[in-house]
């Protein structure tokens, strides 16, 4: 009697158990919603979420709450964040009604849309400078033999970018008779491919070598003094550079380290001499 009595009692307990109200969830409040992998707005977006759709709440994390992704063909993470103020939590009764309620002469809600990683990587994207010394020729180079450049990145898909790179000079040289000051800037559209080393190796991931060639031109204008003489130039040439390197991802920037030949092409100076920089920088 005592043991058909337990089981009466444990099938009563388990018949009123709902497994769906044991834990938090969350519902969408807003139409559209980015679900991202970092509690931050530039972290990458892994989910769009529509309005109506329930998640799991694992934790709150300041002004985010941490989710649960499910897990469909496609999906980068099994968590992610979103901002408290685009949802809300609901109790058990709530999560039953959501899901029985139809509606009435209306569109049915939108599904959130997982972002494929073909669809969100990129090679790298952001603006950089970067600073060099120049490794040979031993003759005097651009800026006395340094070299600054400032660009952006726009990338296209996980293994290509172009962008922009500036490097902006200014040259003093002078002795007891002759003295020349010379200001110039080489420009360049760039194009550079790589790939993310985490692709393969999941602890590498902060790692991205790449390769580039960039065509442009180079400016330049120098003041010269003989004696009691001045004269000045300014003269514009077709230019080019090759460029090999590798980006190490930081928490918000990243650190470059690359090799750069620069050739100049000076008619009266030909054959054209390489220039080799040895560049660190940063991007943001």
């Amino acid at each position: 009697m005592k043991k058909l009595l337990i089981i009466v009692i444990l099938f009563m307990v388990s018949g009123s158990f709902n497994p769906v109200a044991a834990a938090e969830k969350l519902q969408i409040s807003v139409d559209n919603a980015n679900v991202r992998s970092k509690p931050e707005m530039k972290s990458e977006i892994v989910l769009k979420a529509g309005k109506g759709d329930i998640f799991t709440l694992v934790s709150k994390e300041g002004d985010w709450y941490k989710i649960l992704i499910p897990a469909e063909p496609g999906s980068r993470a099994s968590e992610g964040y979103i901002r408290s103020g685009l949802c809300e939590i609901i109790n058990g009764e709530e999560i039953q009604t959501a899901i029985r309620k139809e509606p009435v002469s209306s569109r049915p809600a939108k599904k959130s849309k997982v972002i494929p990683a073909s669809a969100s990587e990129k090679l790298f994207s952001g603006y950089y400078a970067k600073f060099g010394l120049q490794t040979s020729p031993k003759t005097s180079g651009f800026g006395n033999r340094w070299l600054l450049d400032l660009g952006r990145d726009w990338g296209i898909n996980p293994f290509l970018a172009v962008g922009l790179e500036l490097q902006p000079y200014f040259h003093h040289s002078s002795n007891e008779a002759f003295s020349m000051n010379t200001m110039g800037a080489n420009l360049f559209v760039n194009a550079k491919g790589g790939v993310n080393i985490g692709r393969f190796v999941e602890k590498l991931k902060f790692l991205t070598p790449y390769a580039g060639i960039g065509l442009g031109g180079a400016f330049a204008s120098s003041s010269s003094k003989l004696g009691e003489d001045k004269f000045s130039s300014s003269d514009f040439n077709f230019a080019w550079h090759l460029m090999f390197g590798f980006e190490v991802v930081l928490k918000n920037l990243s650190v470059i380290l690359e090799i750069q030949t620069v050739k100049i092409s000076v008619p009266e100076l030909a054959p054209d001499q390489a220039q080799h920089f040895l560049m660190i920088g940063v991007r943001f």
